[in-house]
């Protein structure tokens, strides 16, 4: 099988090498984190309690050189999408065929490993370039009959067992909890999503804002999973009361304790 691997030189710019890989595994799960923290040991946990050896790839610090002549209102953003185009750089030097991405600070579904074969089986059937098994929605998506809202009008729901629901992405999923790519959709965000797209954005209000759930979970062809395999944690700031309601909210709606880790 012919395939790739995106290799970064010293300037950090992204080079693809084209290979020949026969046997490749199936995922490989990486965690956006900062190394040795509590969020680290957590997810660590919660990983090894499901028998998976998952990956951990240092968060973008806002001193990185990047962002060296970036304006600090968009660093915040910014490092956080450039942390997700190096899981993608590590997962393309790897001999996974599909990544299983995820943020630091989520519950992990209980059983994922007995979950993702059929996931990924309904990926490759309906020729998906991003699954979203983790985001940000304030209601069940099964129940979504009774959110009276033309975007949601004949929401077609695929039922790929009585536990997990496969349906048609809907815009206003948010967050980037966890998702999963293909290697082809990986790299593609890779040559797309660079630092001069993001100051291009900067100055062209048709191009999506350079944040991962404006671009890399909006760009494809897309589905979502319920319930989720990952679910957020609940928010301890509180300073934006708006975000810290919203989050809190997608929380209690989604987790359940004994279906998360």
């Amino acid at each position: 099988m012919k395939n790739f691997k995106i290799v970064k030189n010293l300037k950090g710019f992204y080079n693809i090498q084209y290979e020949t890989m026969e046997n490749m595994k199936k995922a490989n799960y990486y965690v956006l984190t900062t190394i040795d923290s509590e969020k680290h040991k957590k997810m660590k946990y919660r990983f090894e309690h499901e028998n998976i050896e998952a990956m951990y790839c240092p968060v973008v610090e806002f001193n990185d050189y990047r962002l060296s002549d970036v304006e600090d209102k968009y660093k915040r953003p910014w490092s956080c999408m450039l942390g997700h185009l190096d899981m993608f750089a590590r997962f393309l030097n790897s001999d996974a065929k599909y990544g299983v991405f995820c943020e630091d600070d989520v519950h992990i579904r209980r059983g994922i490993t007995d979950i993702i074969p059929e996931t990924i089986a309904k990926y490759e059937r309906r020729n998906l370039e991003i699954l979203m098994l983790g985001y940000l929605f304030p209601f069940k998506p099964v129940e979504l009959t009774f959110y009276h809202e033309p975007e949601f009008y004949h929401q077609k729901l695929d039922i790929i067992d009585e536990n997990l629901i496969y349906f048609s992405y809907i815009e206003r999923l948010w967050g980037s909890q966890m998702y999963m790519l293909d290697r082809k959709t990986a790299g593609r965000f890779l040559n797309t999503y660079t630092i001069e797209y993001a100051k291009q954005s900067l100055l062209n209000p048709d191009m999506a804002p350079y944040a991962v759930d404006w671009t890399i979970t909006k760009n494809g062809r897309r589905a979502a999973v319920y319930p989720m395999l990952a679910v957020e944690e609940k928010p301890t700031d509180s300073s934006d009361y708006g975000q810290y309601t919203y989050h809190t909210k997608c929380n209690e709606v989604h987790y359940d304790a004994s279906k998360y880790i």
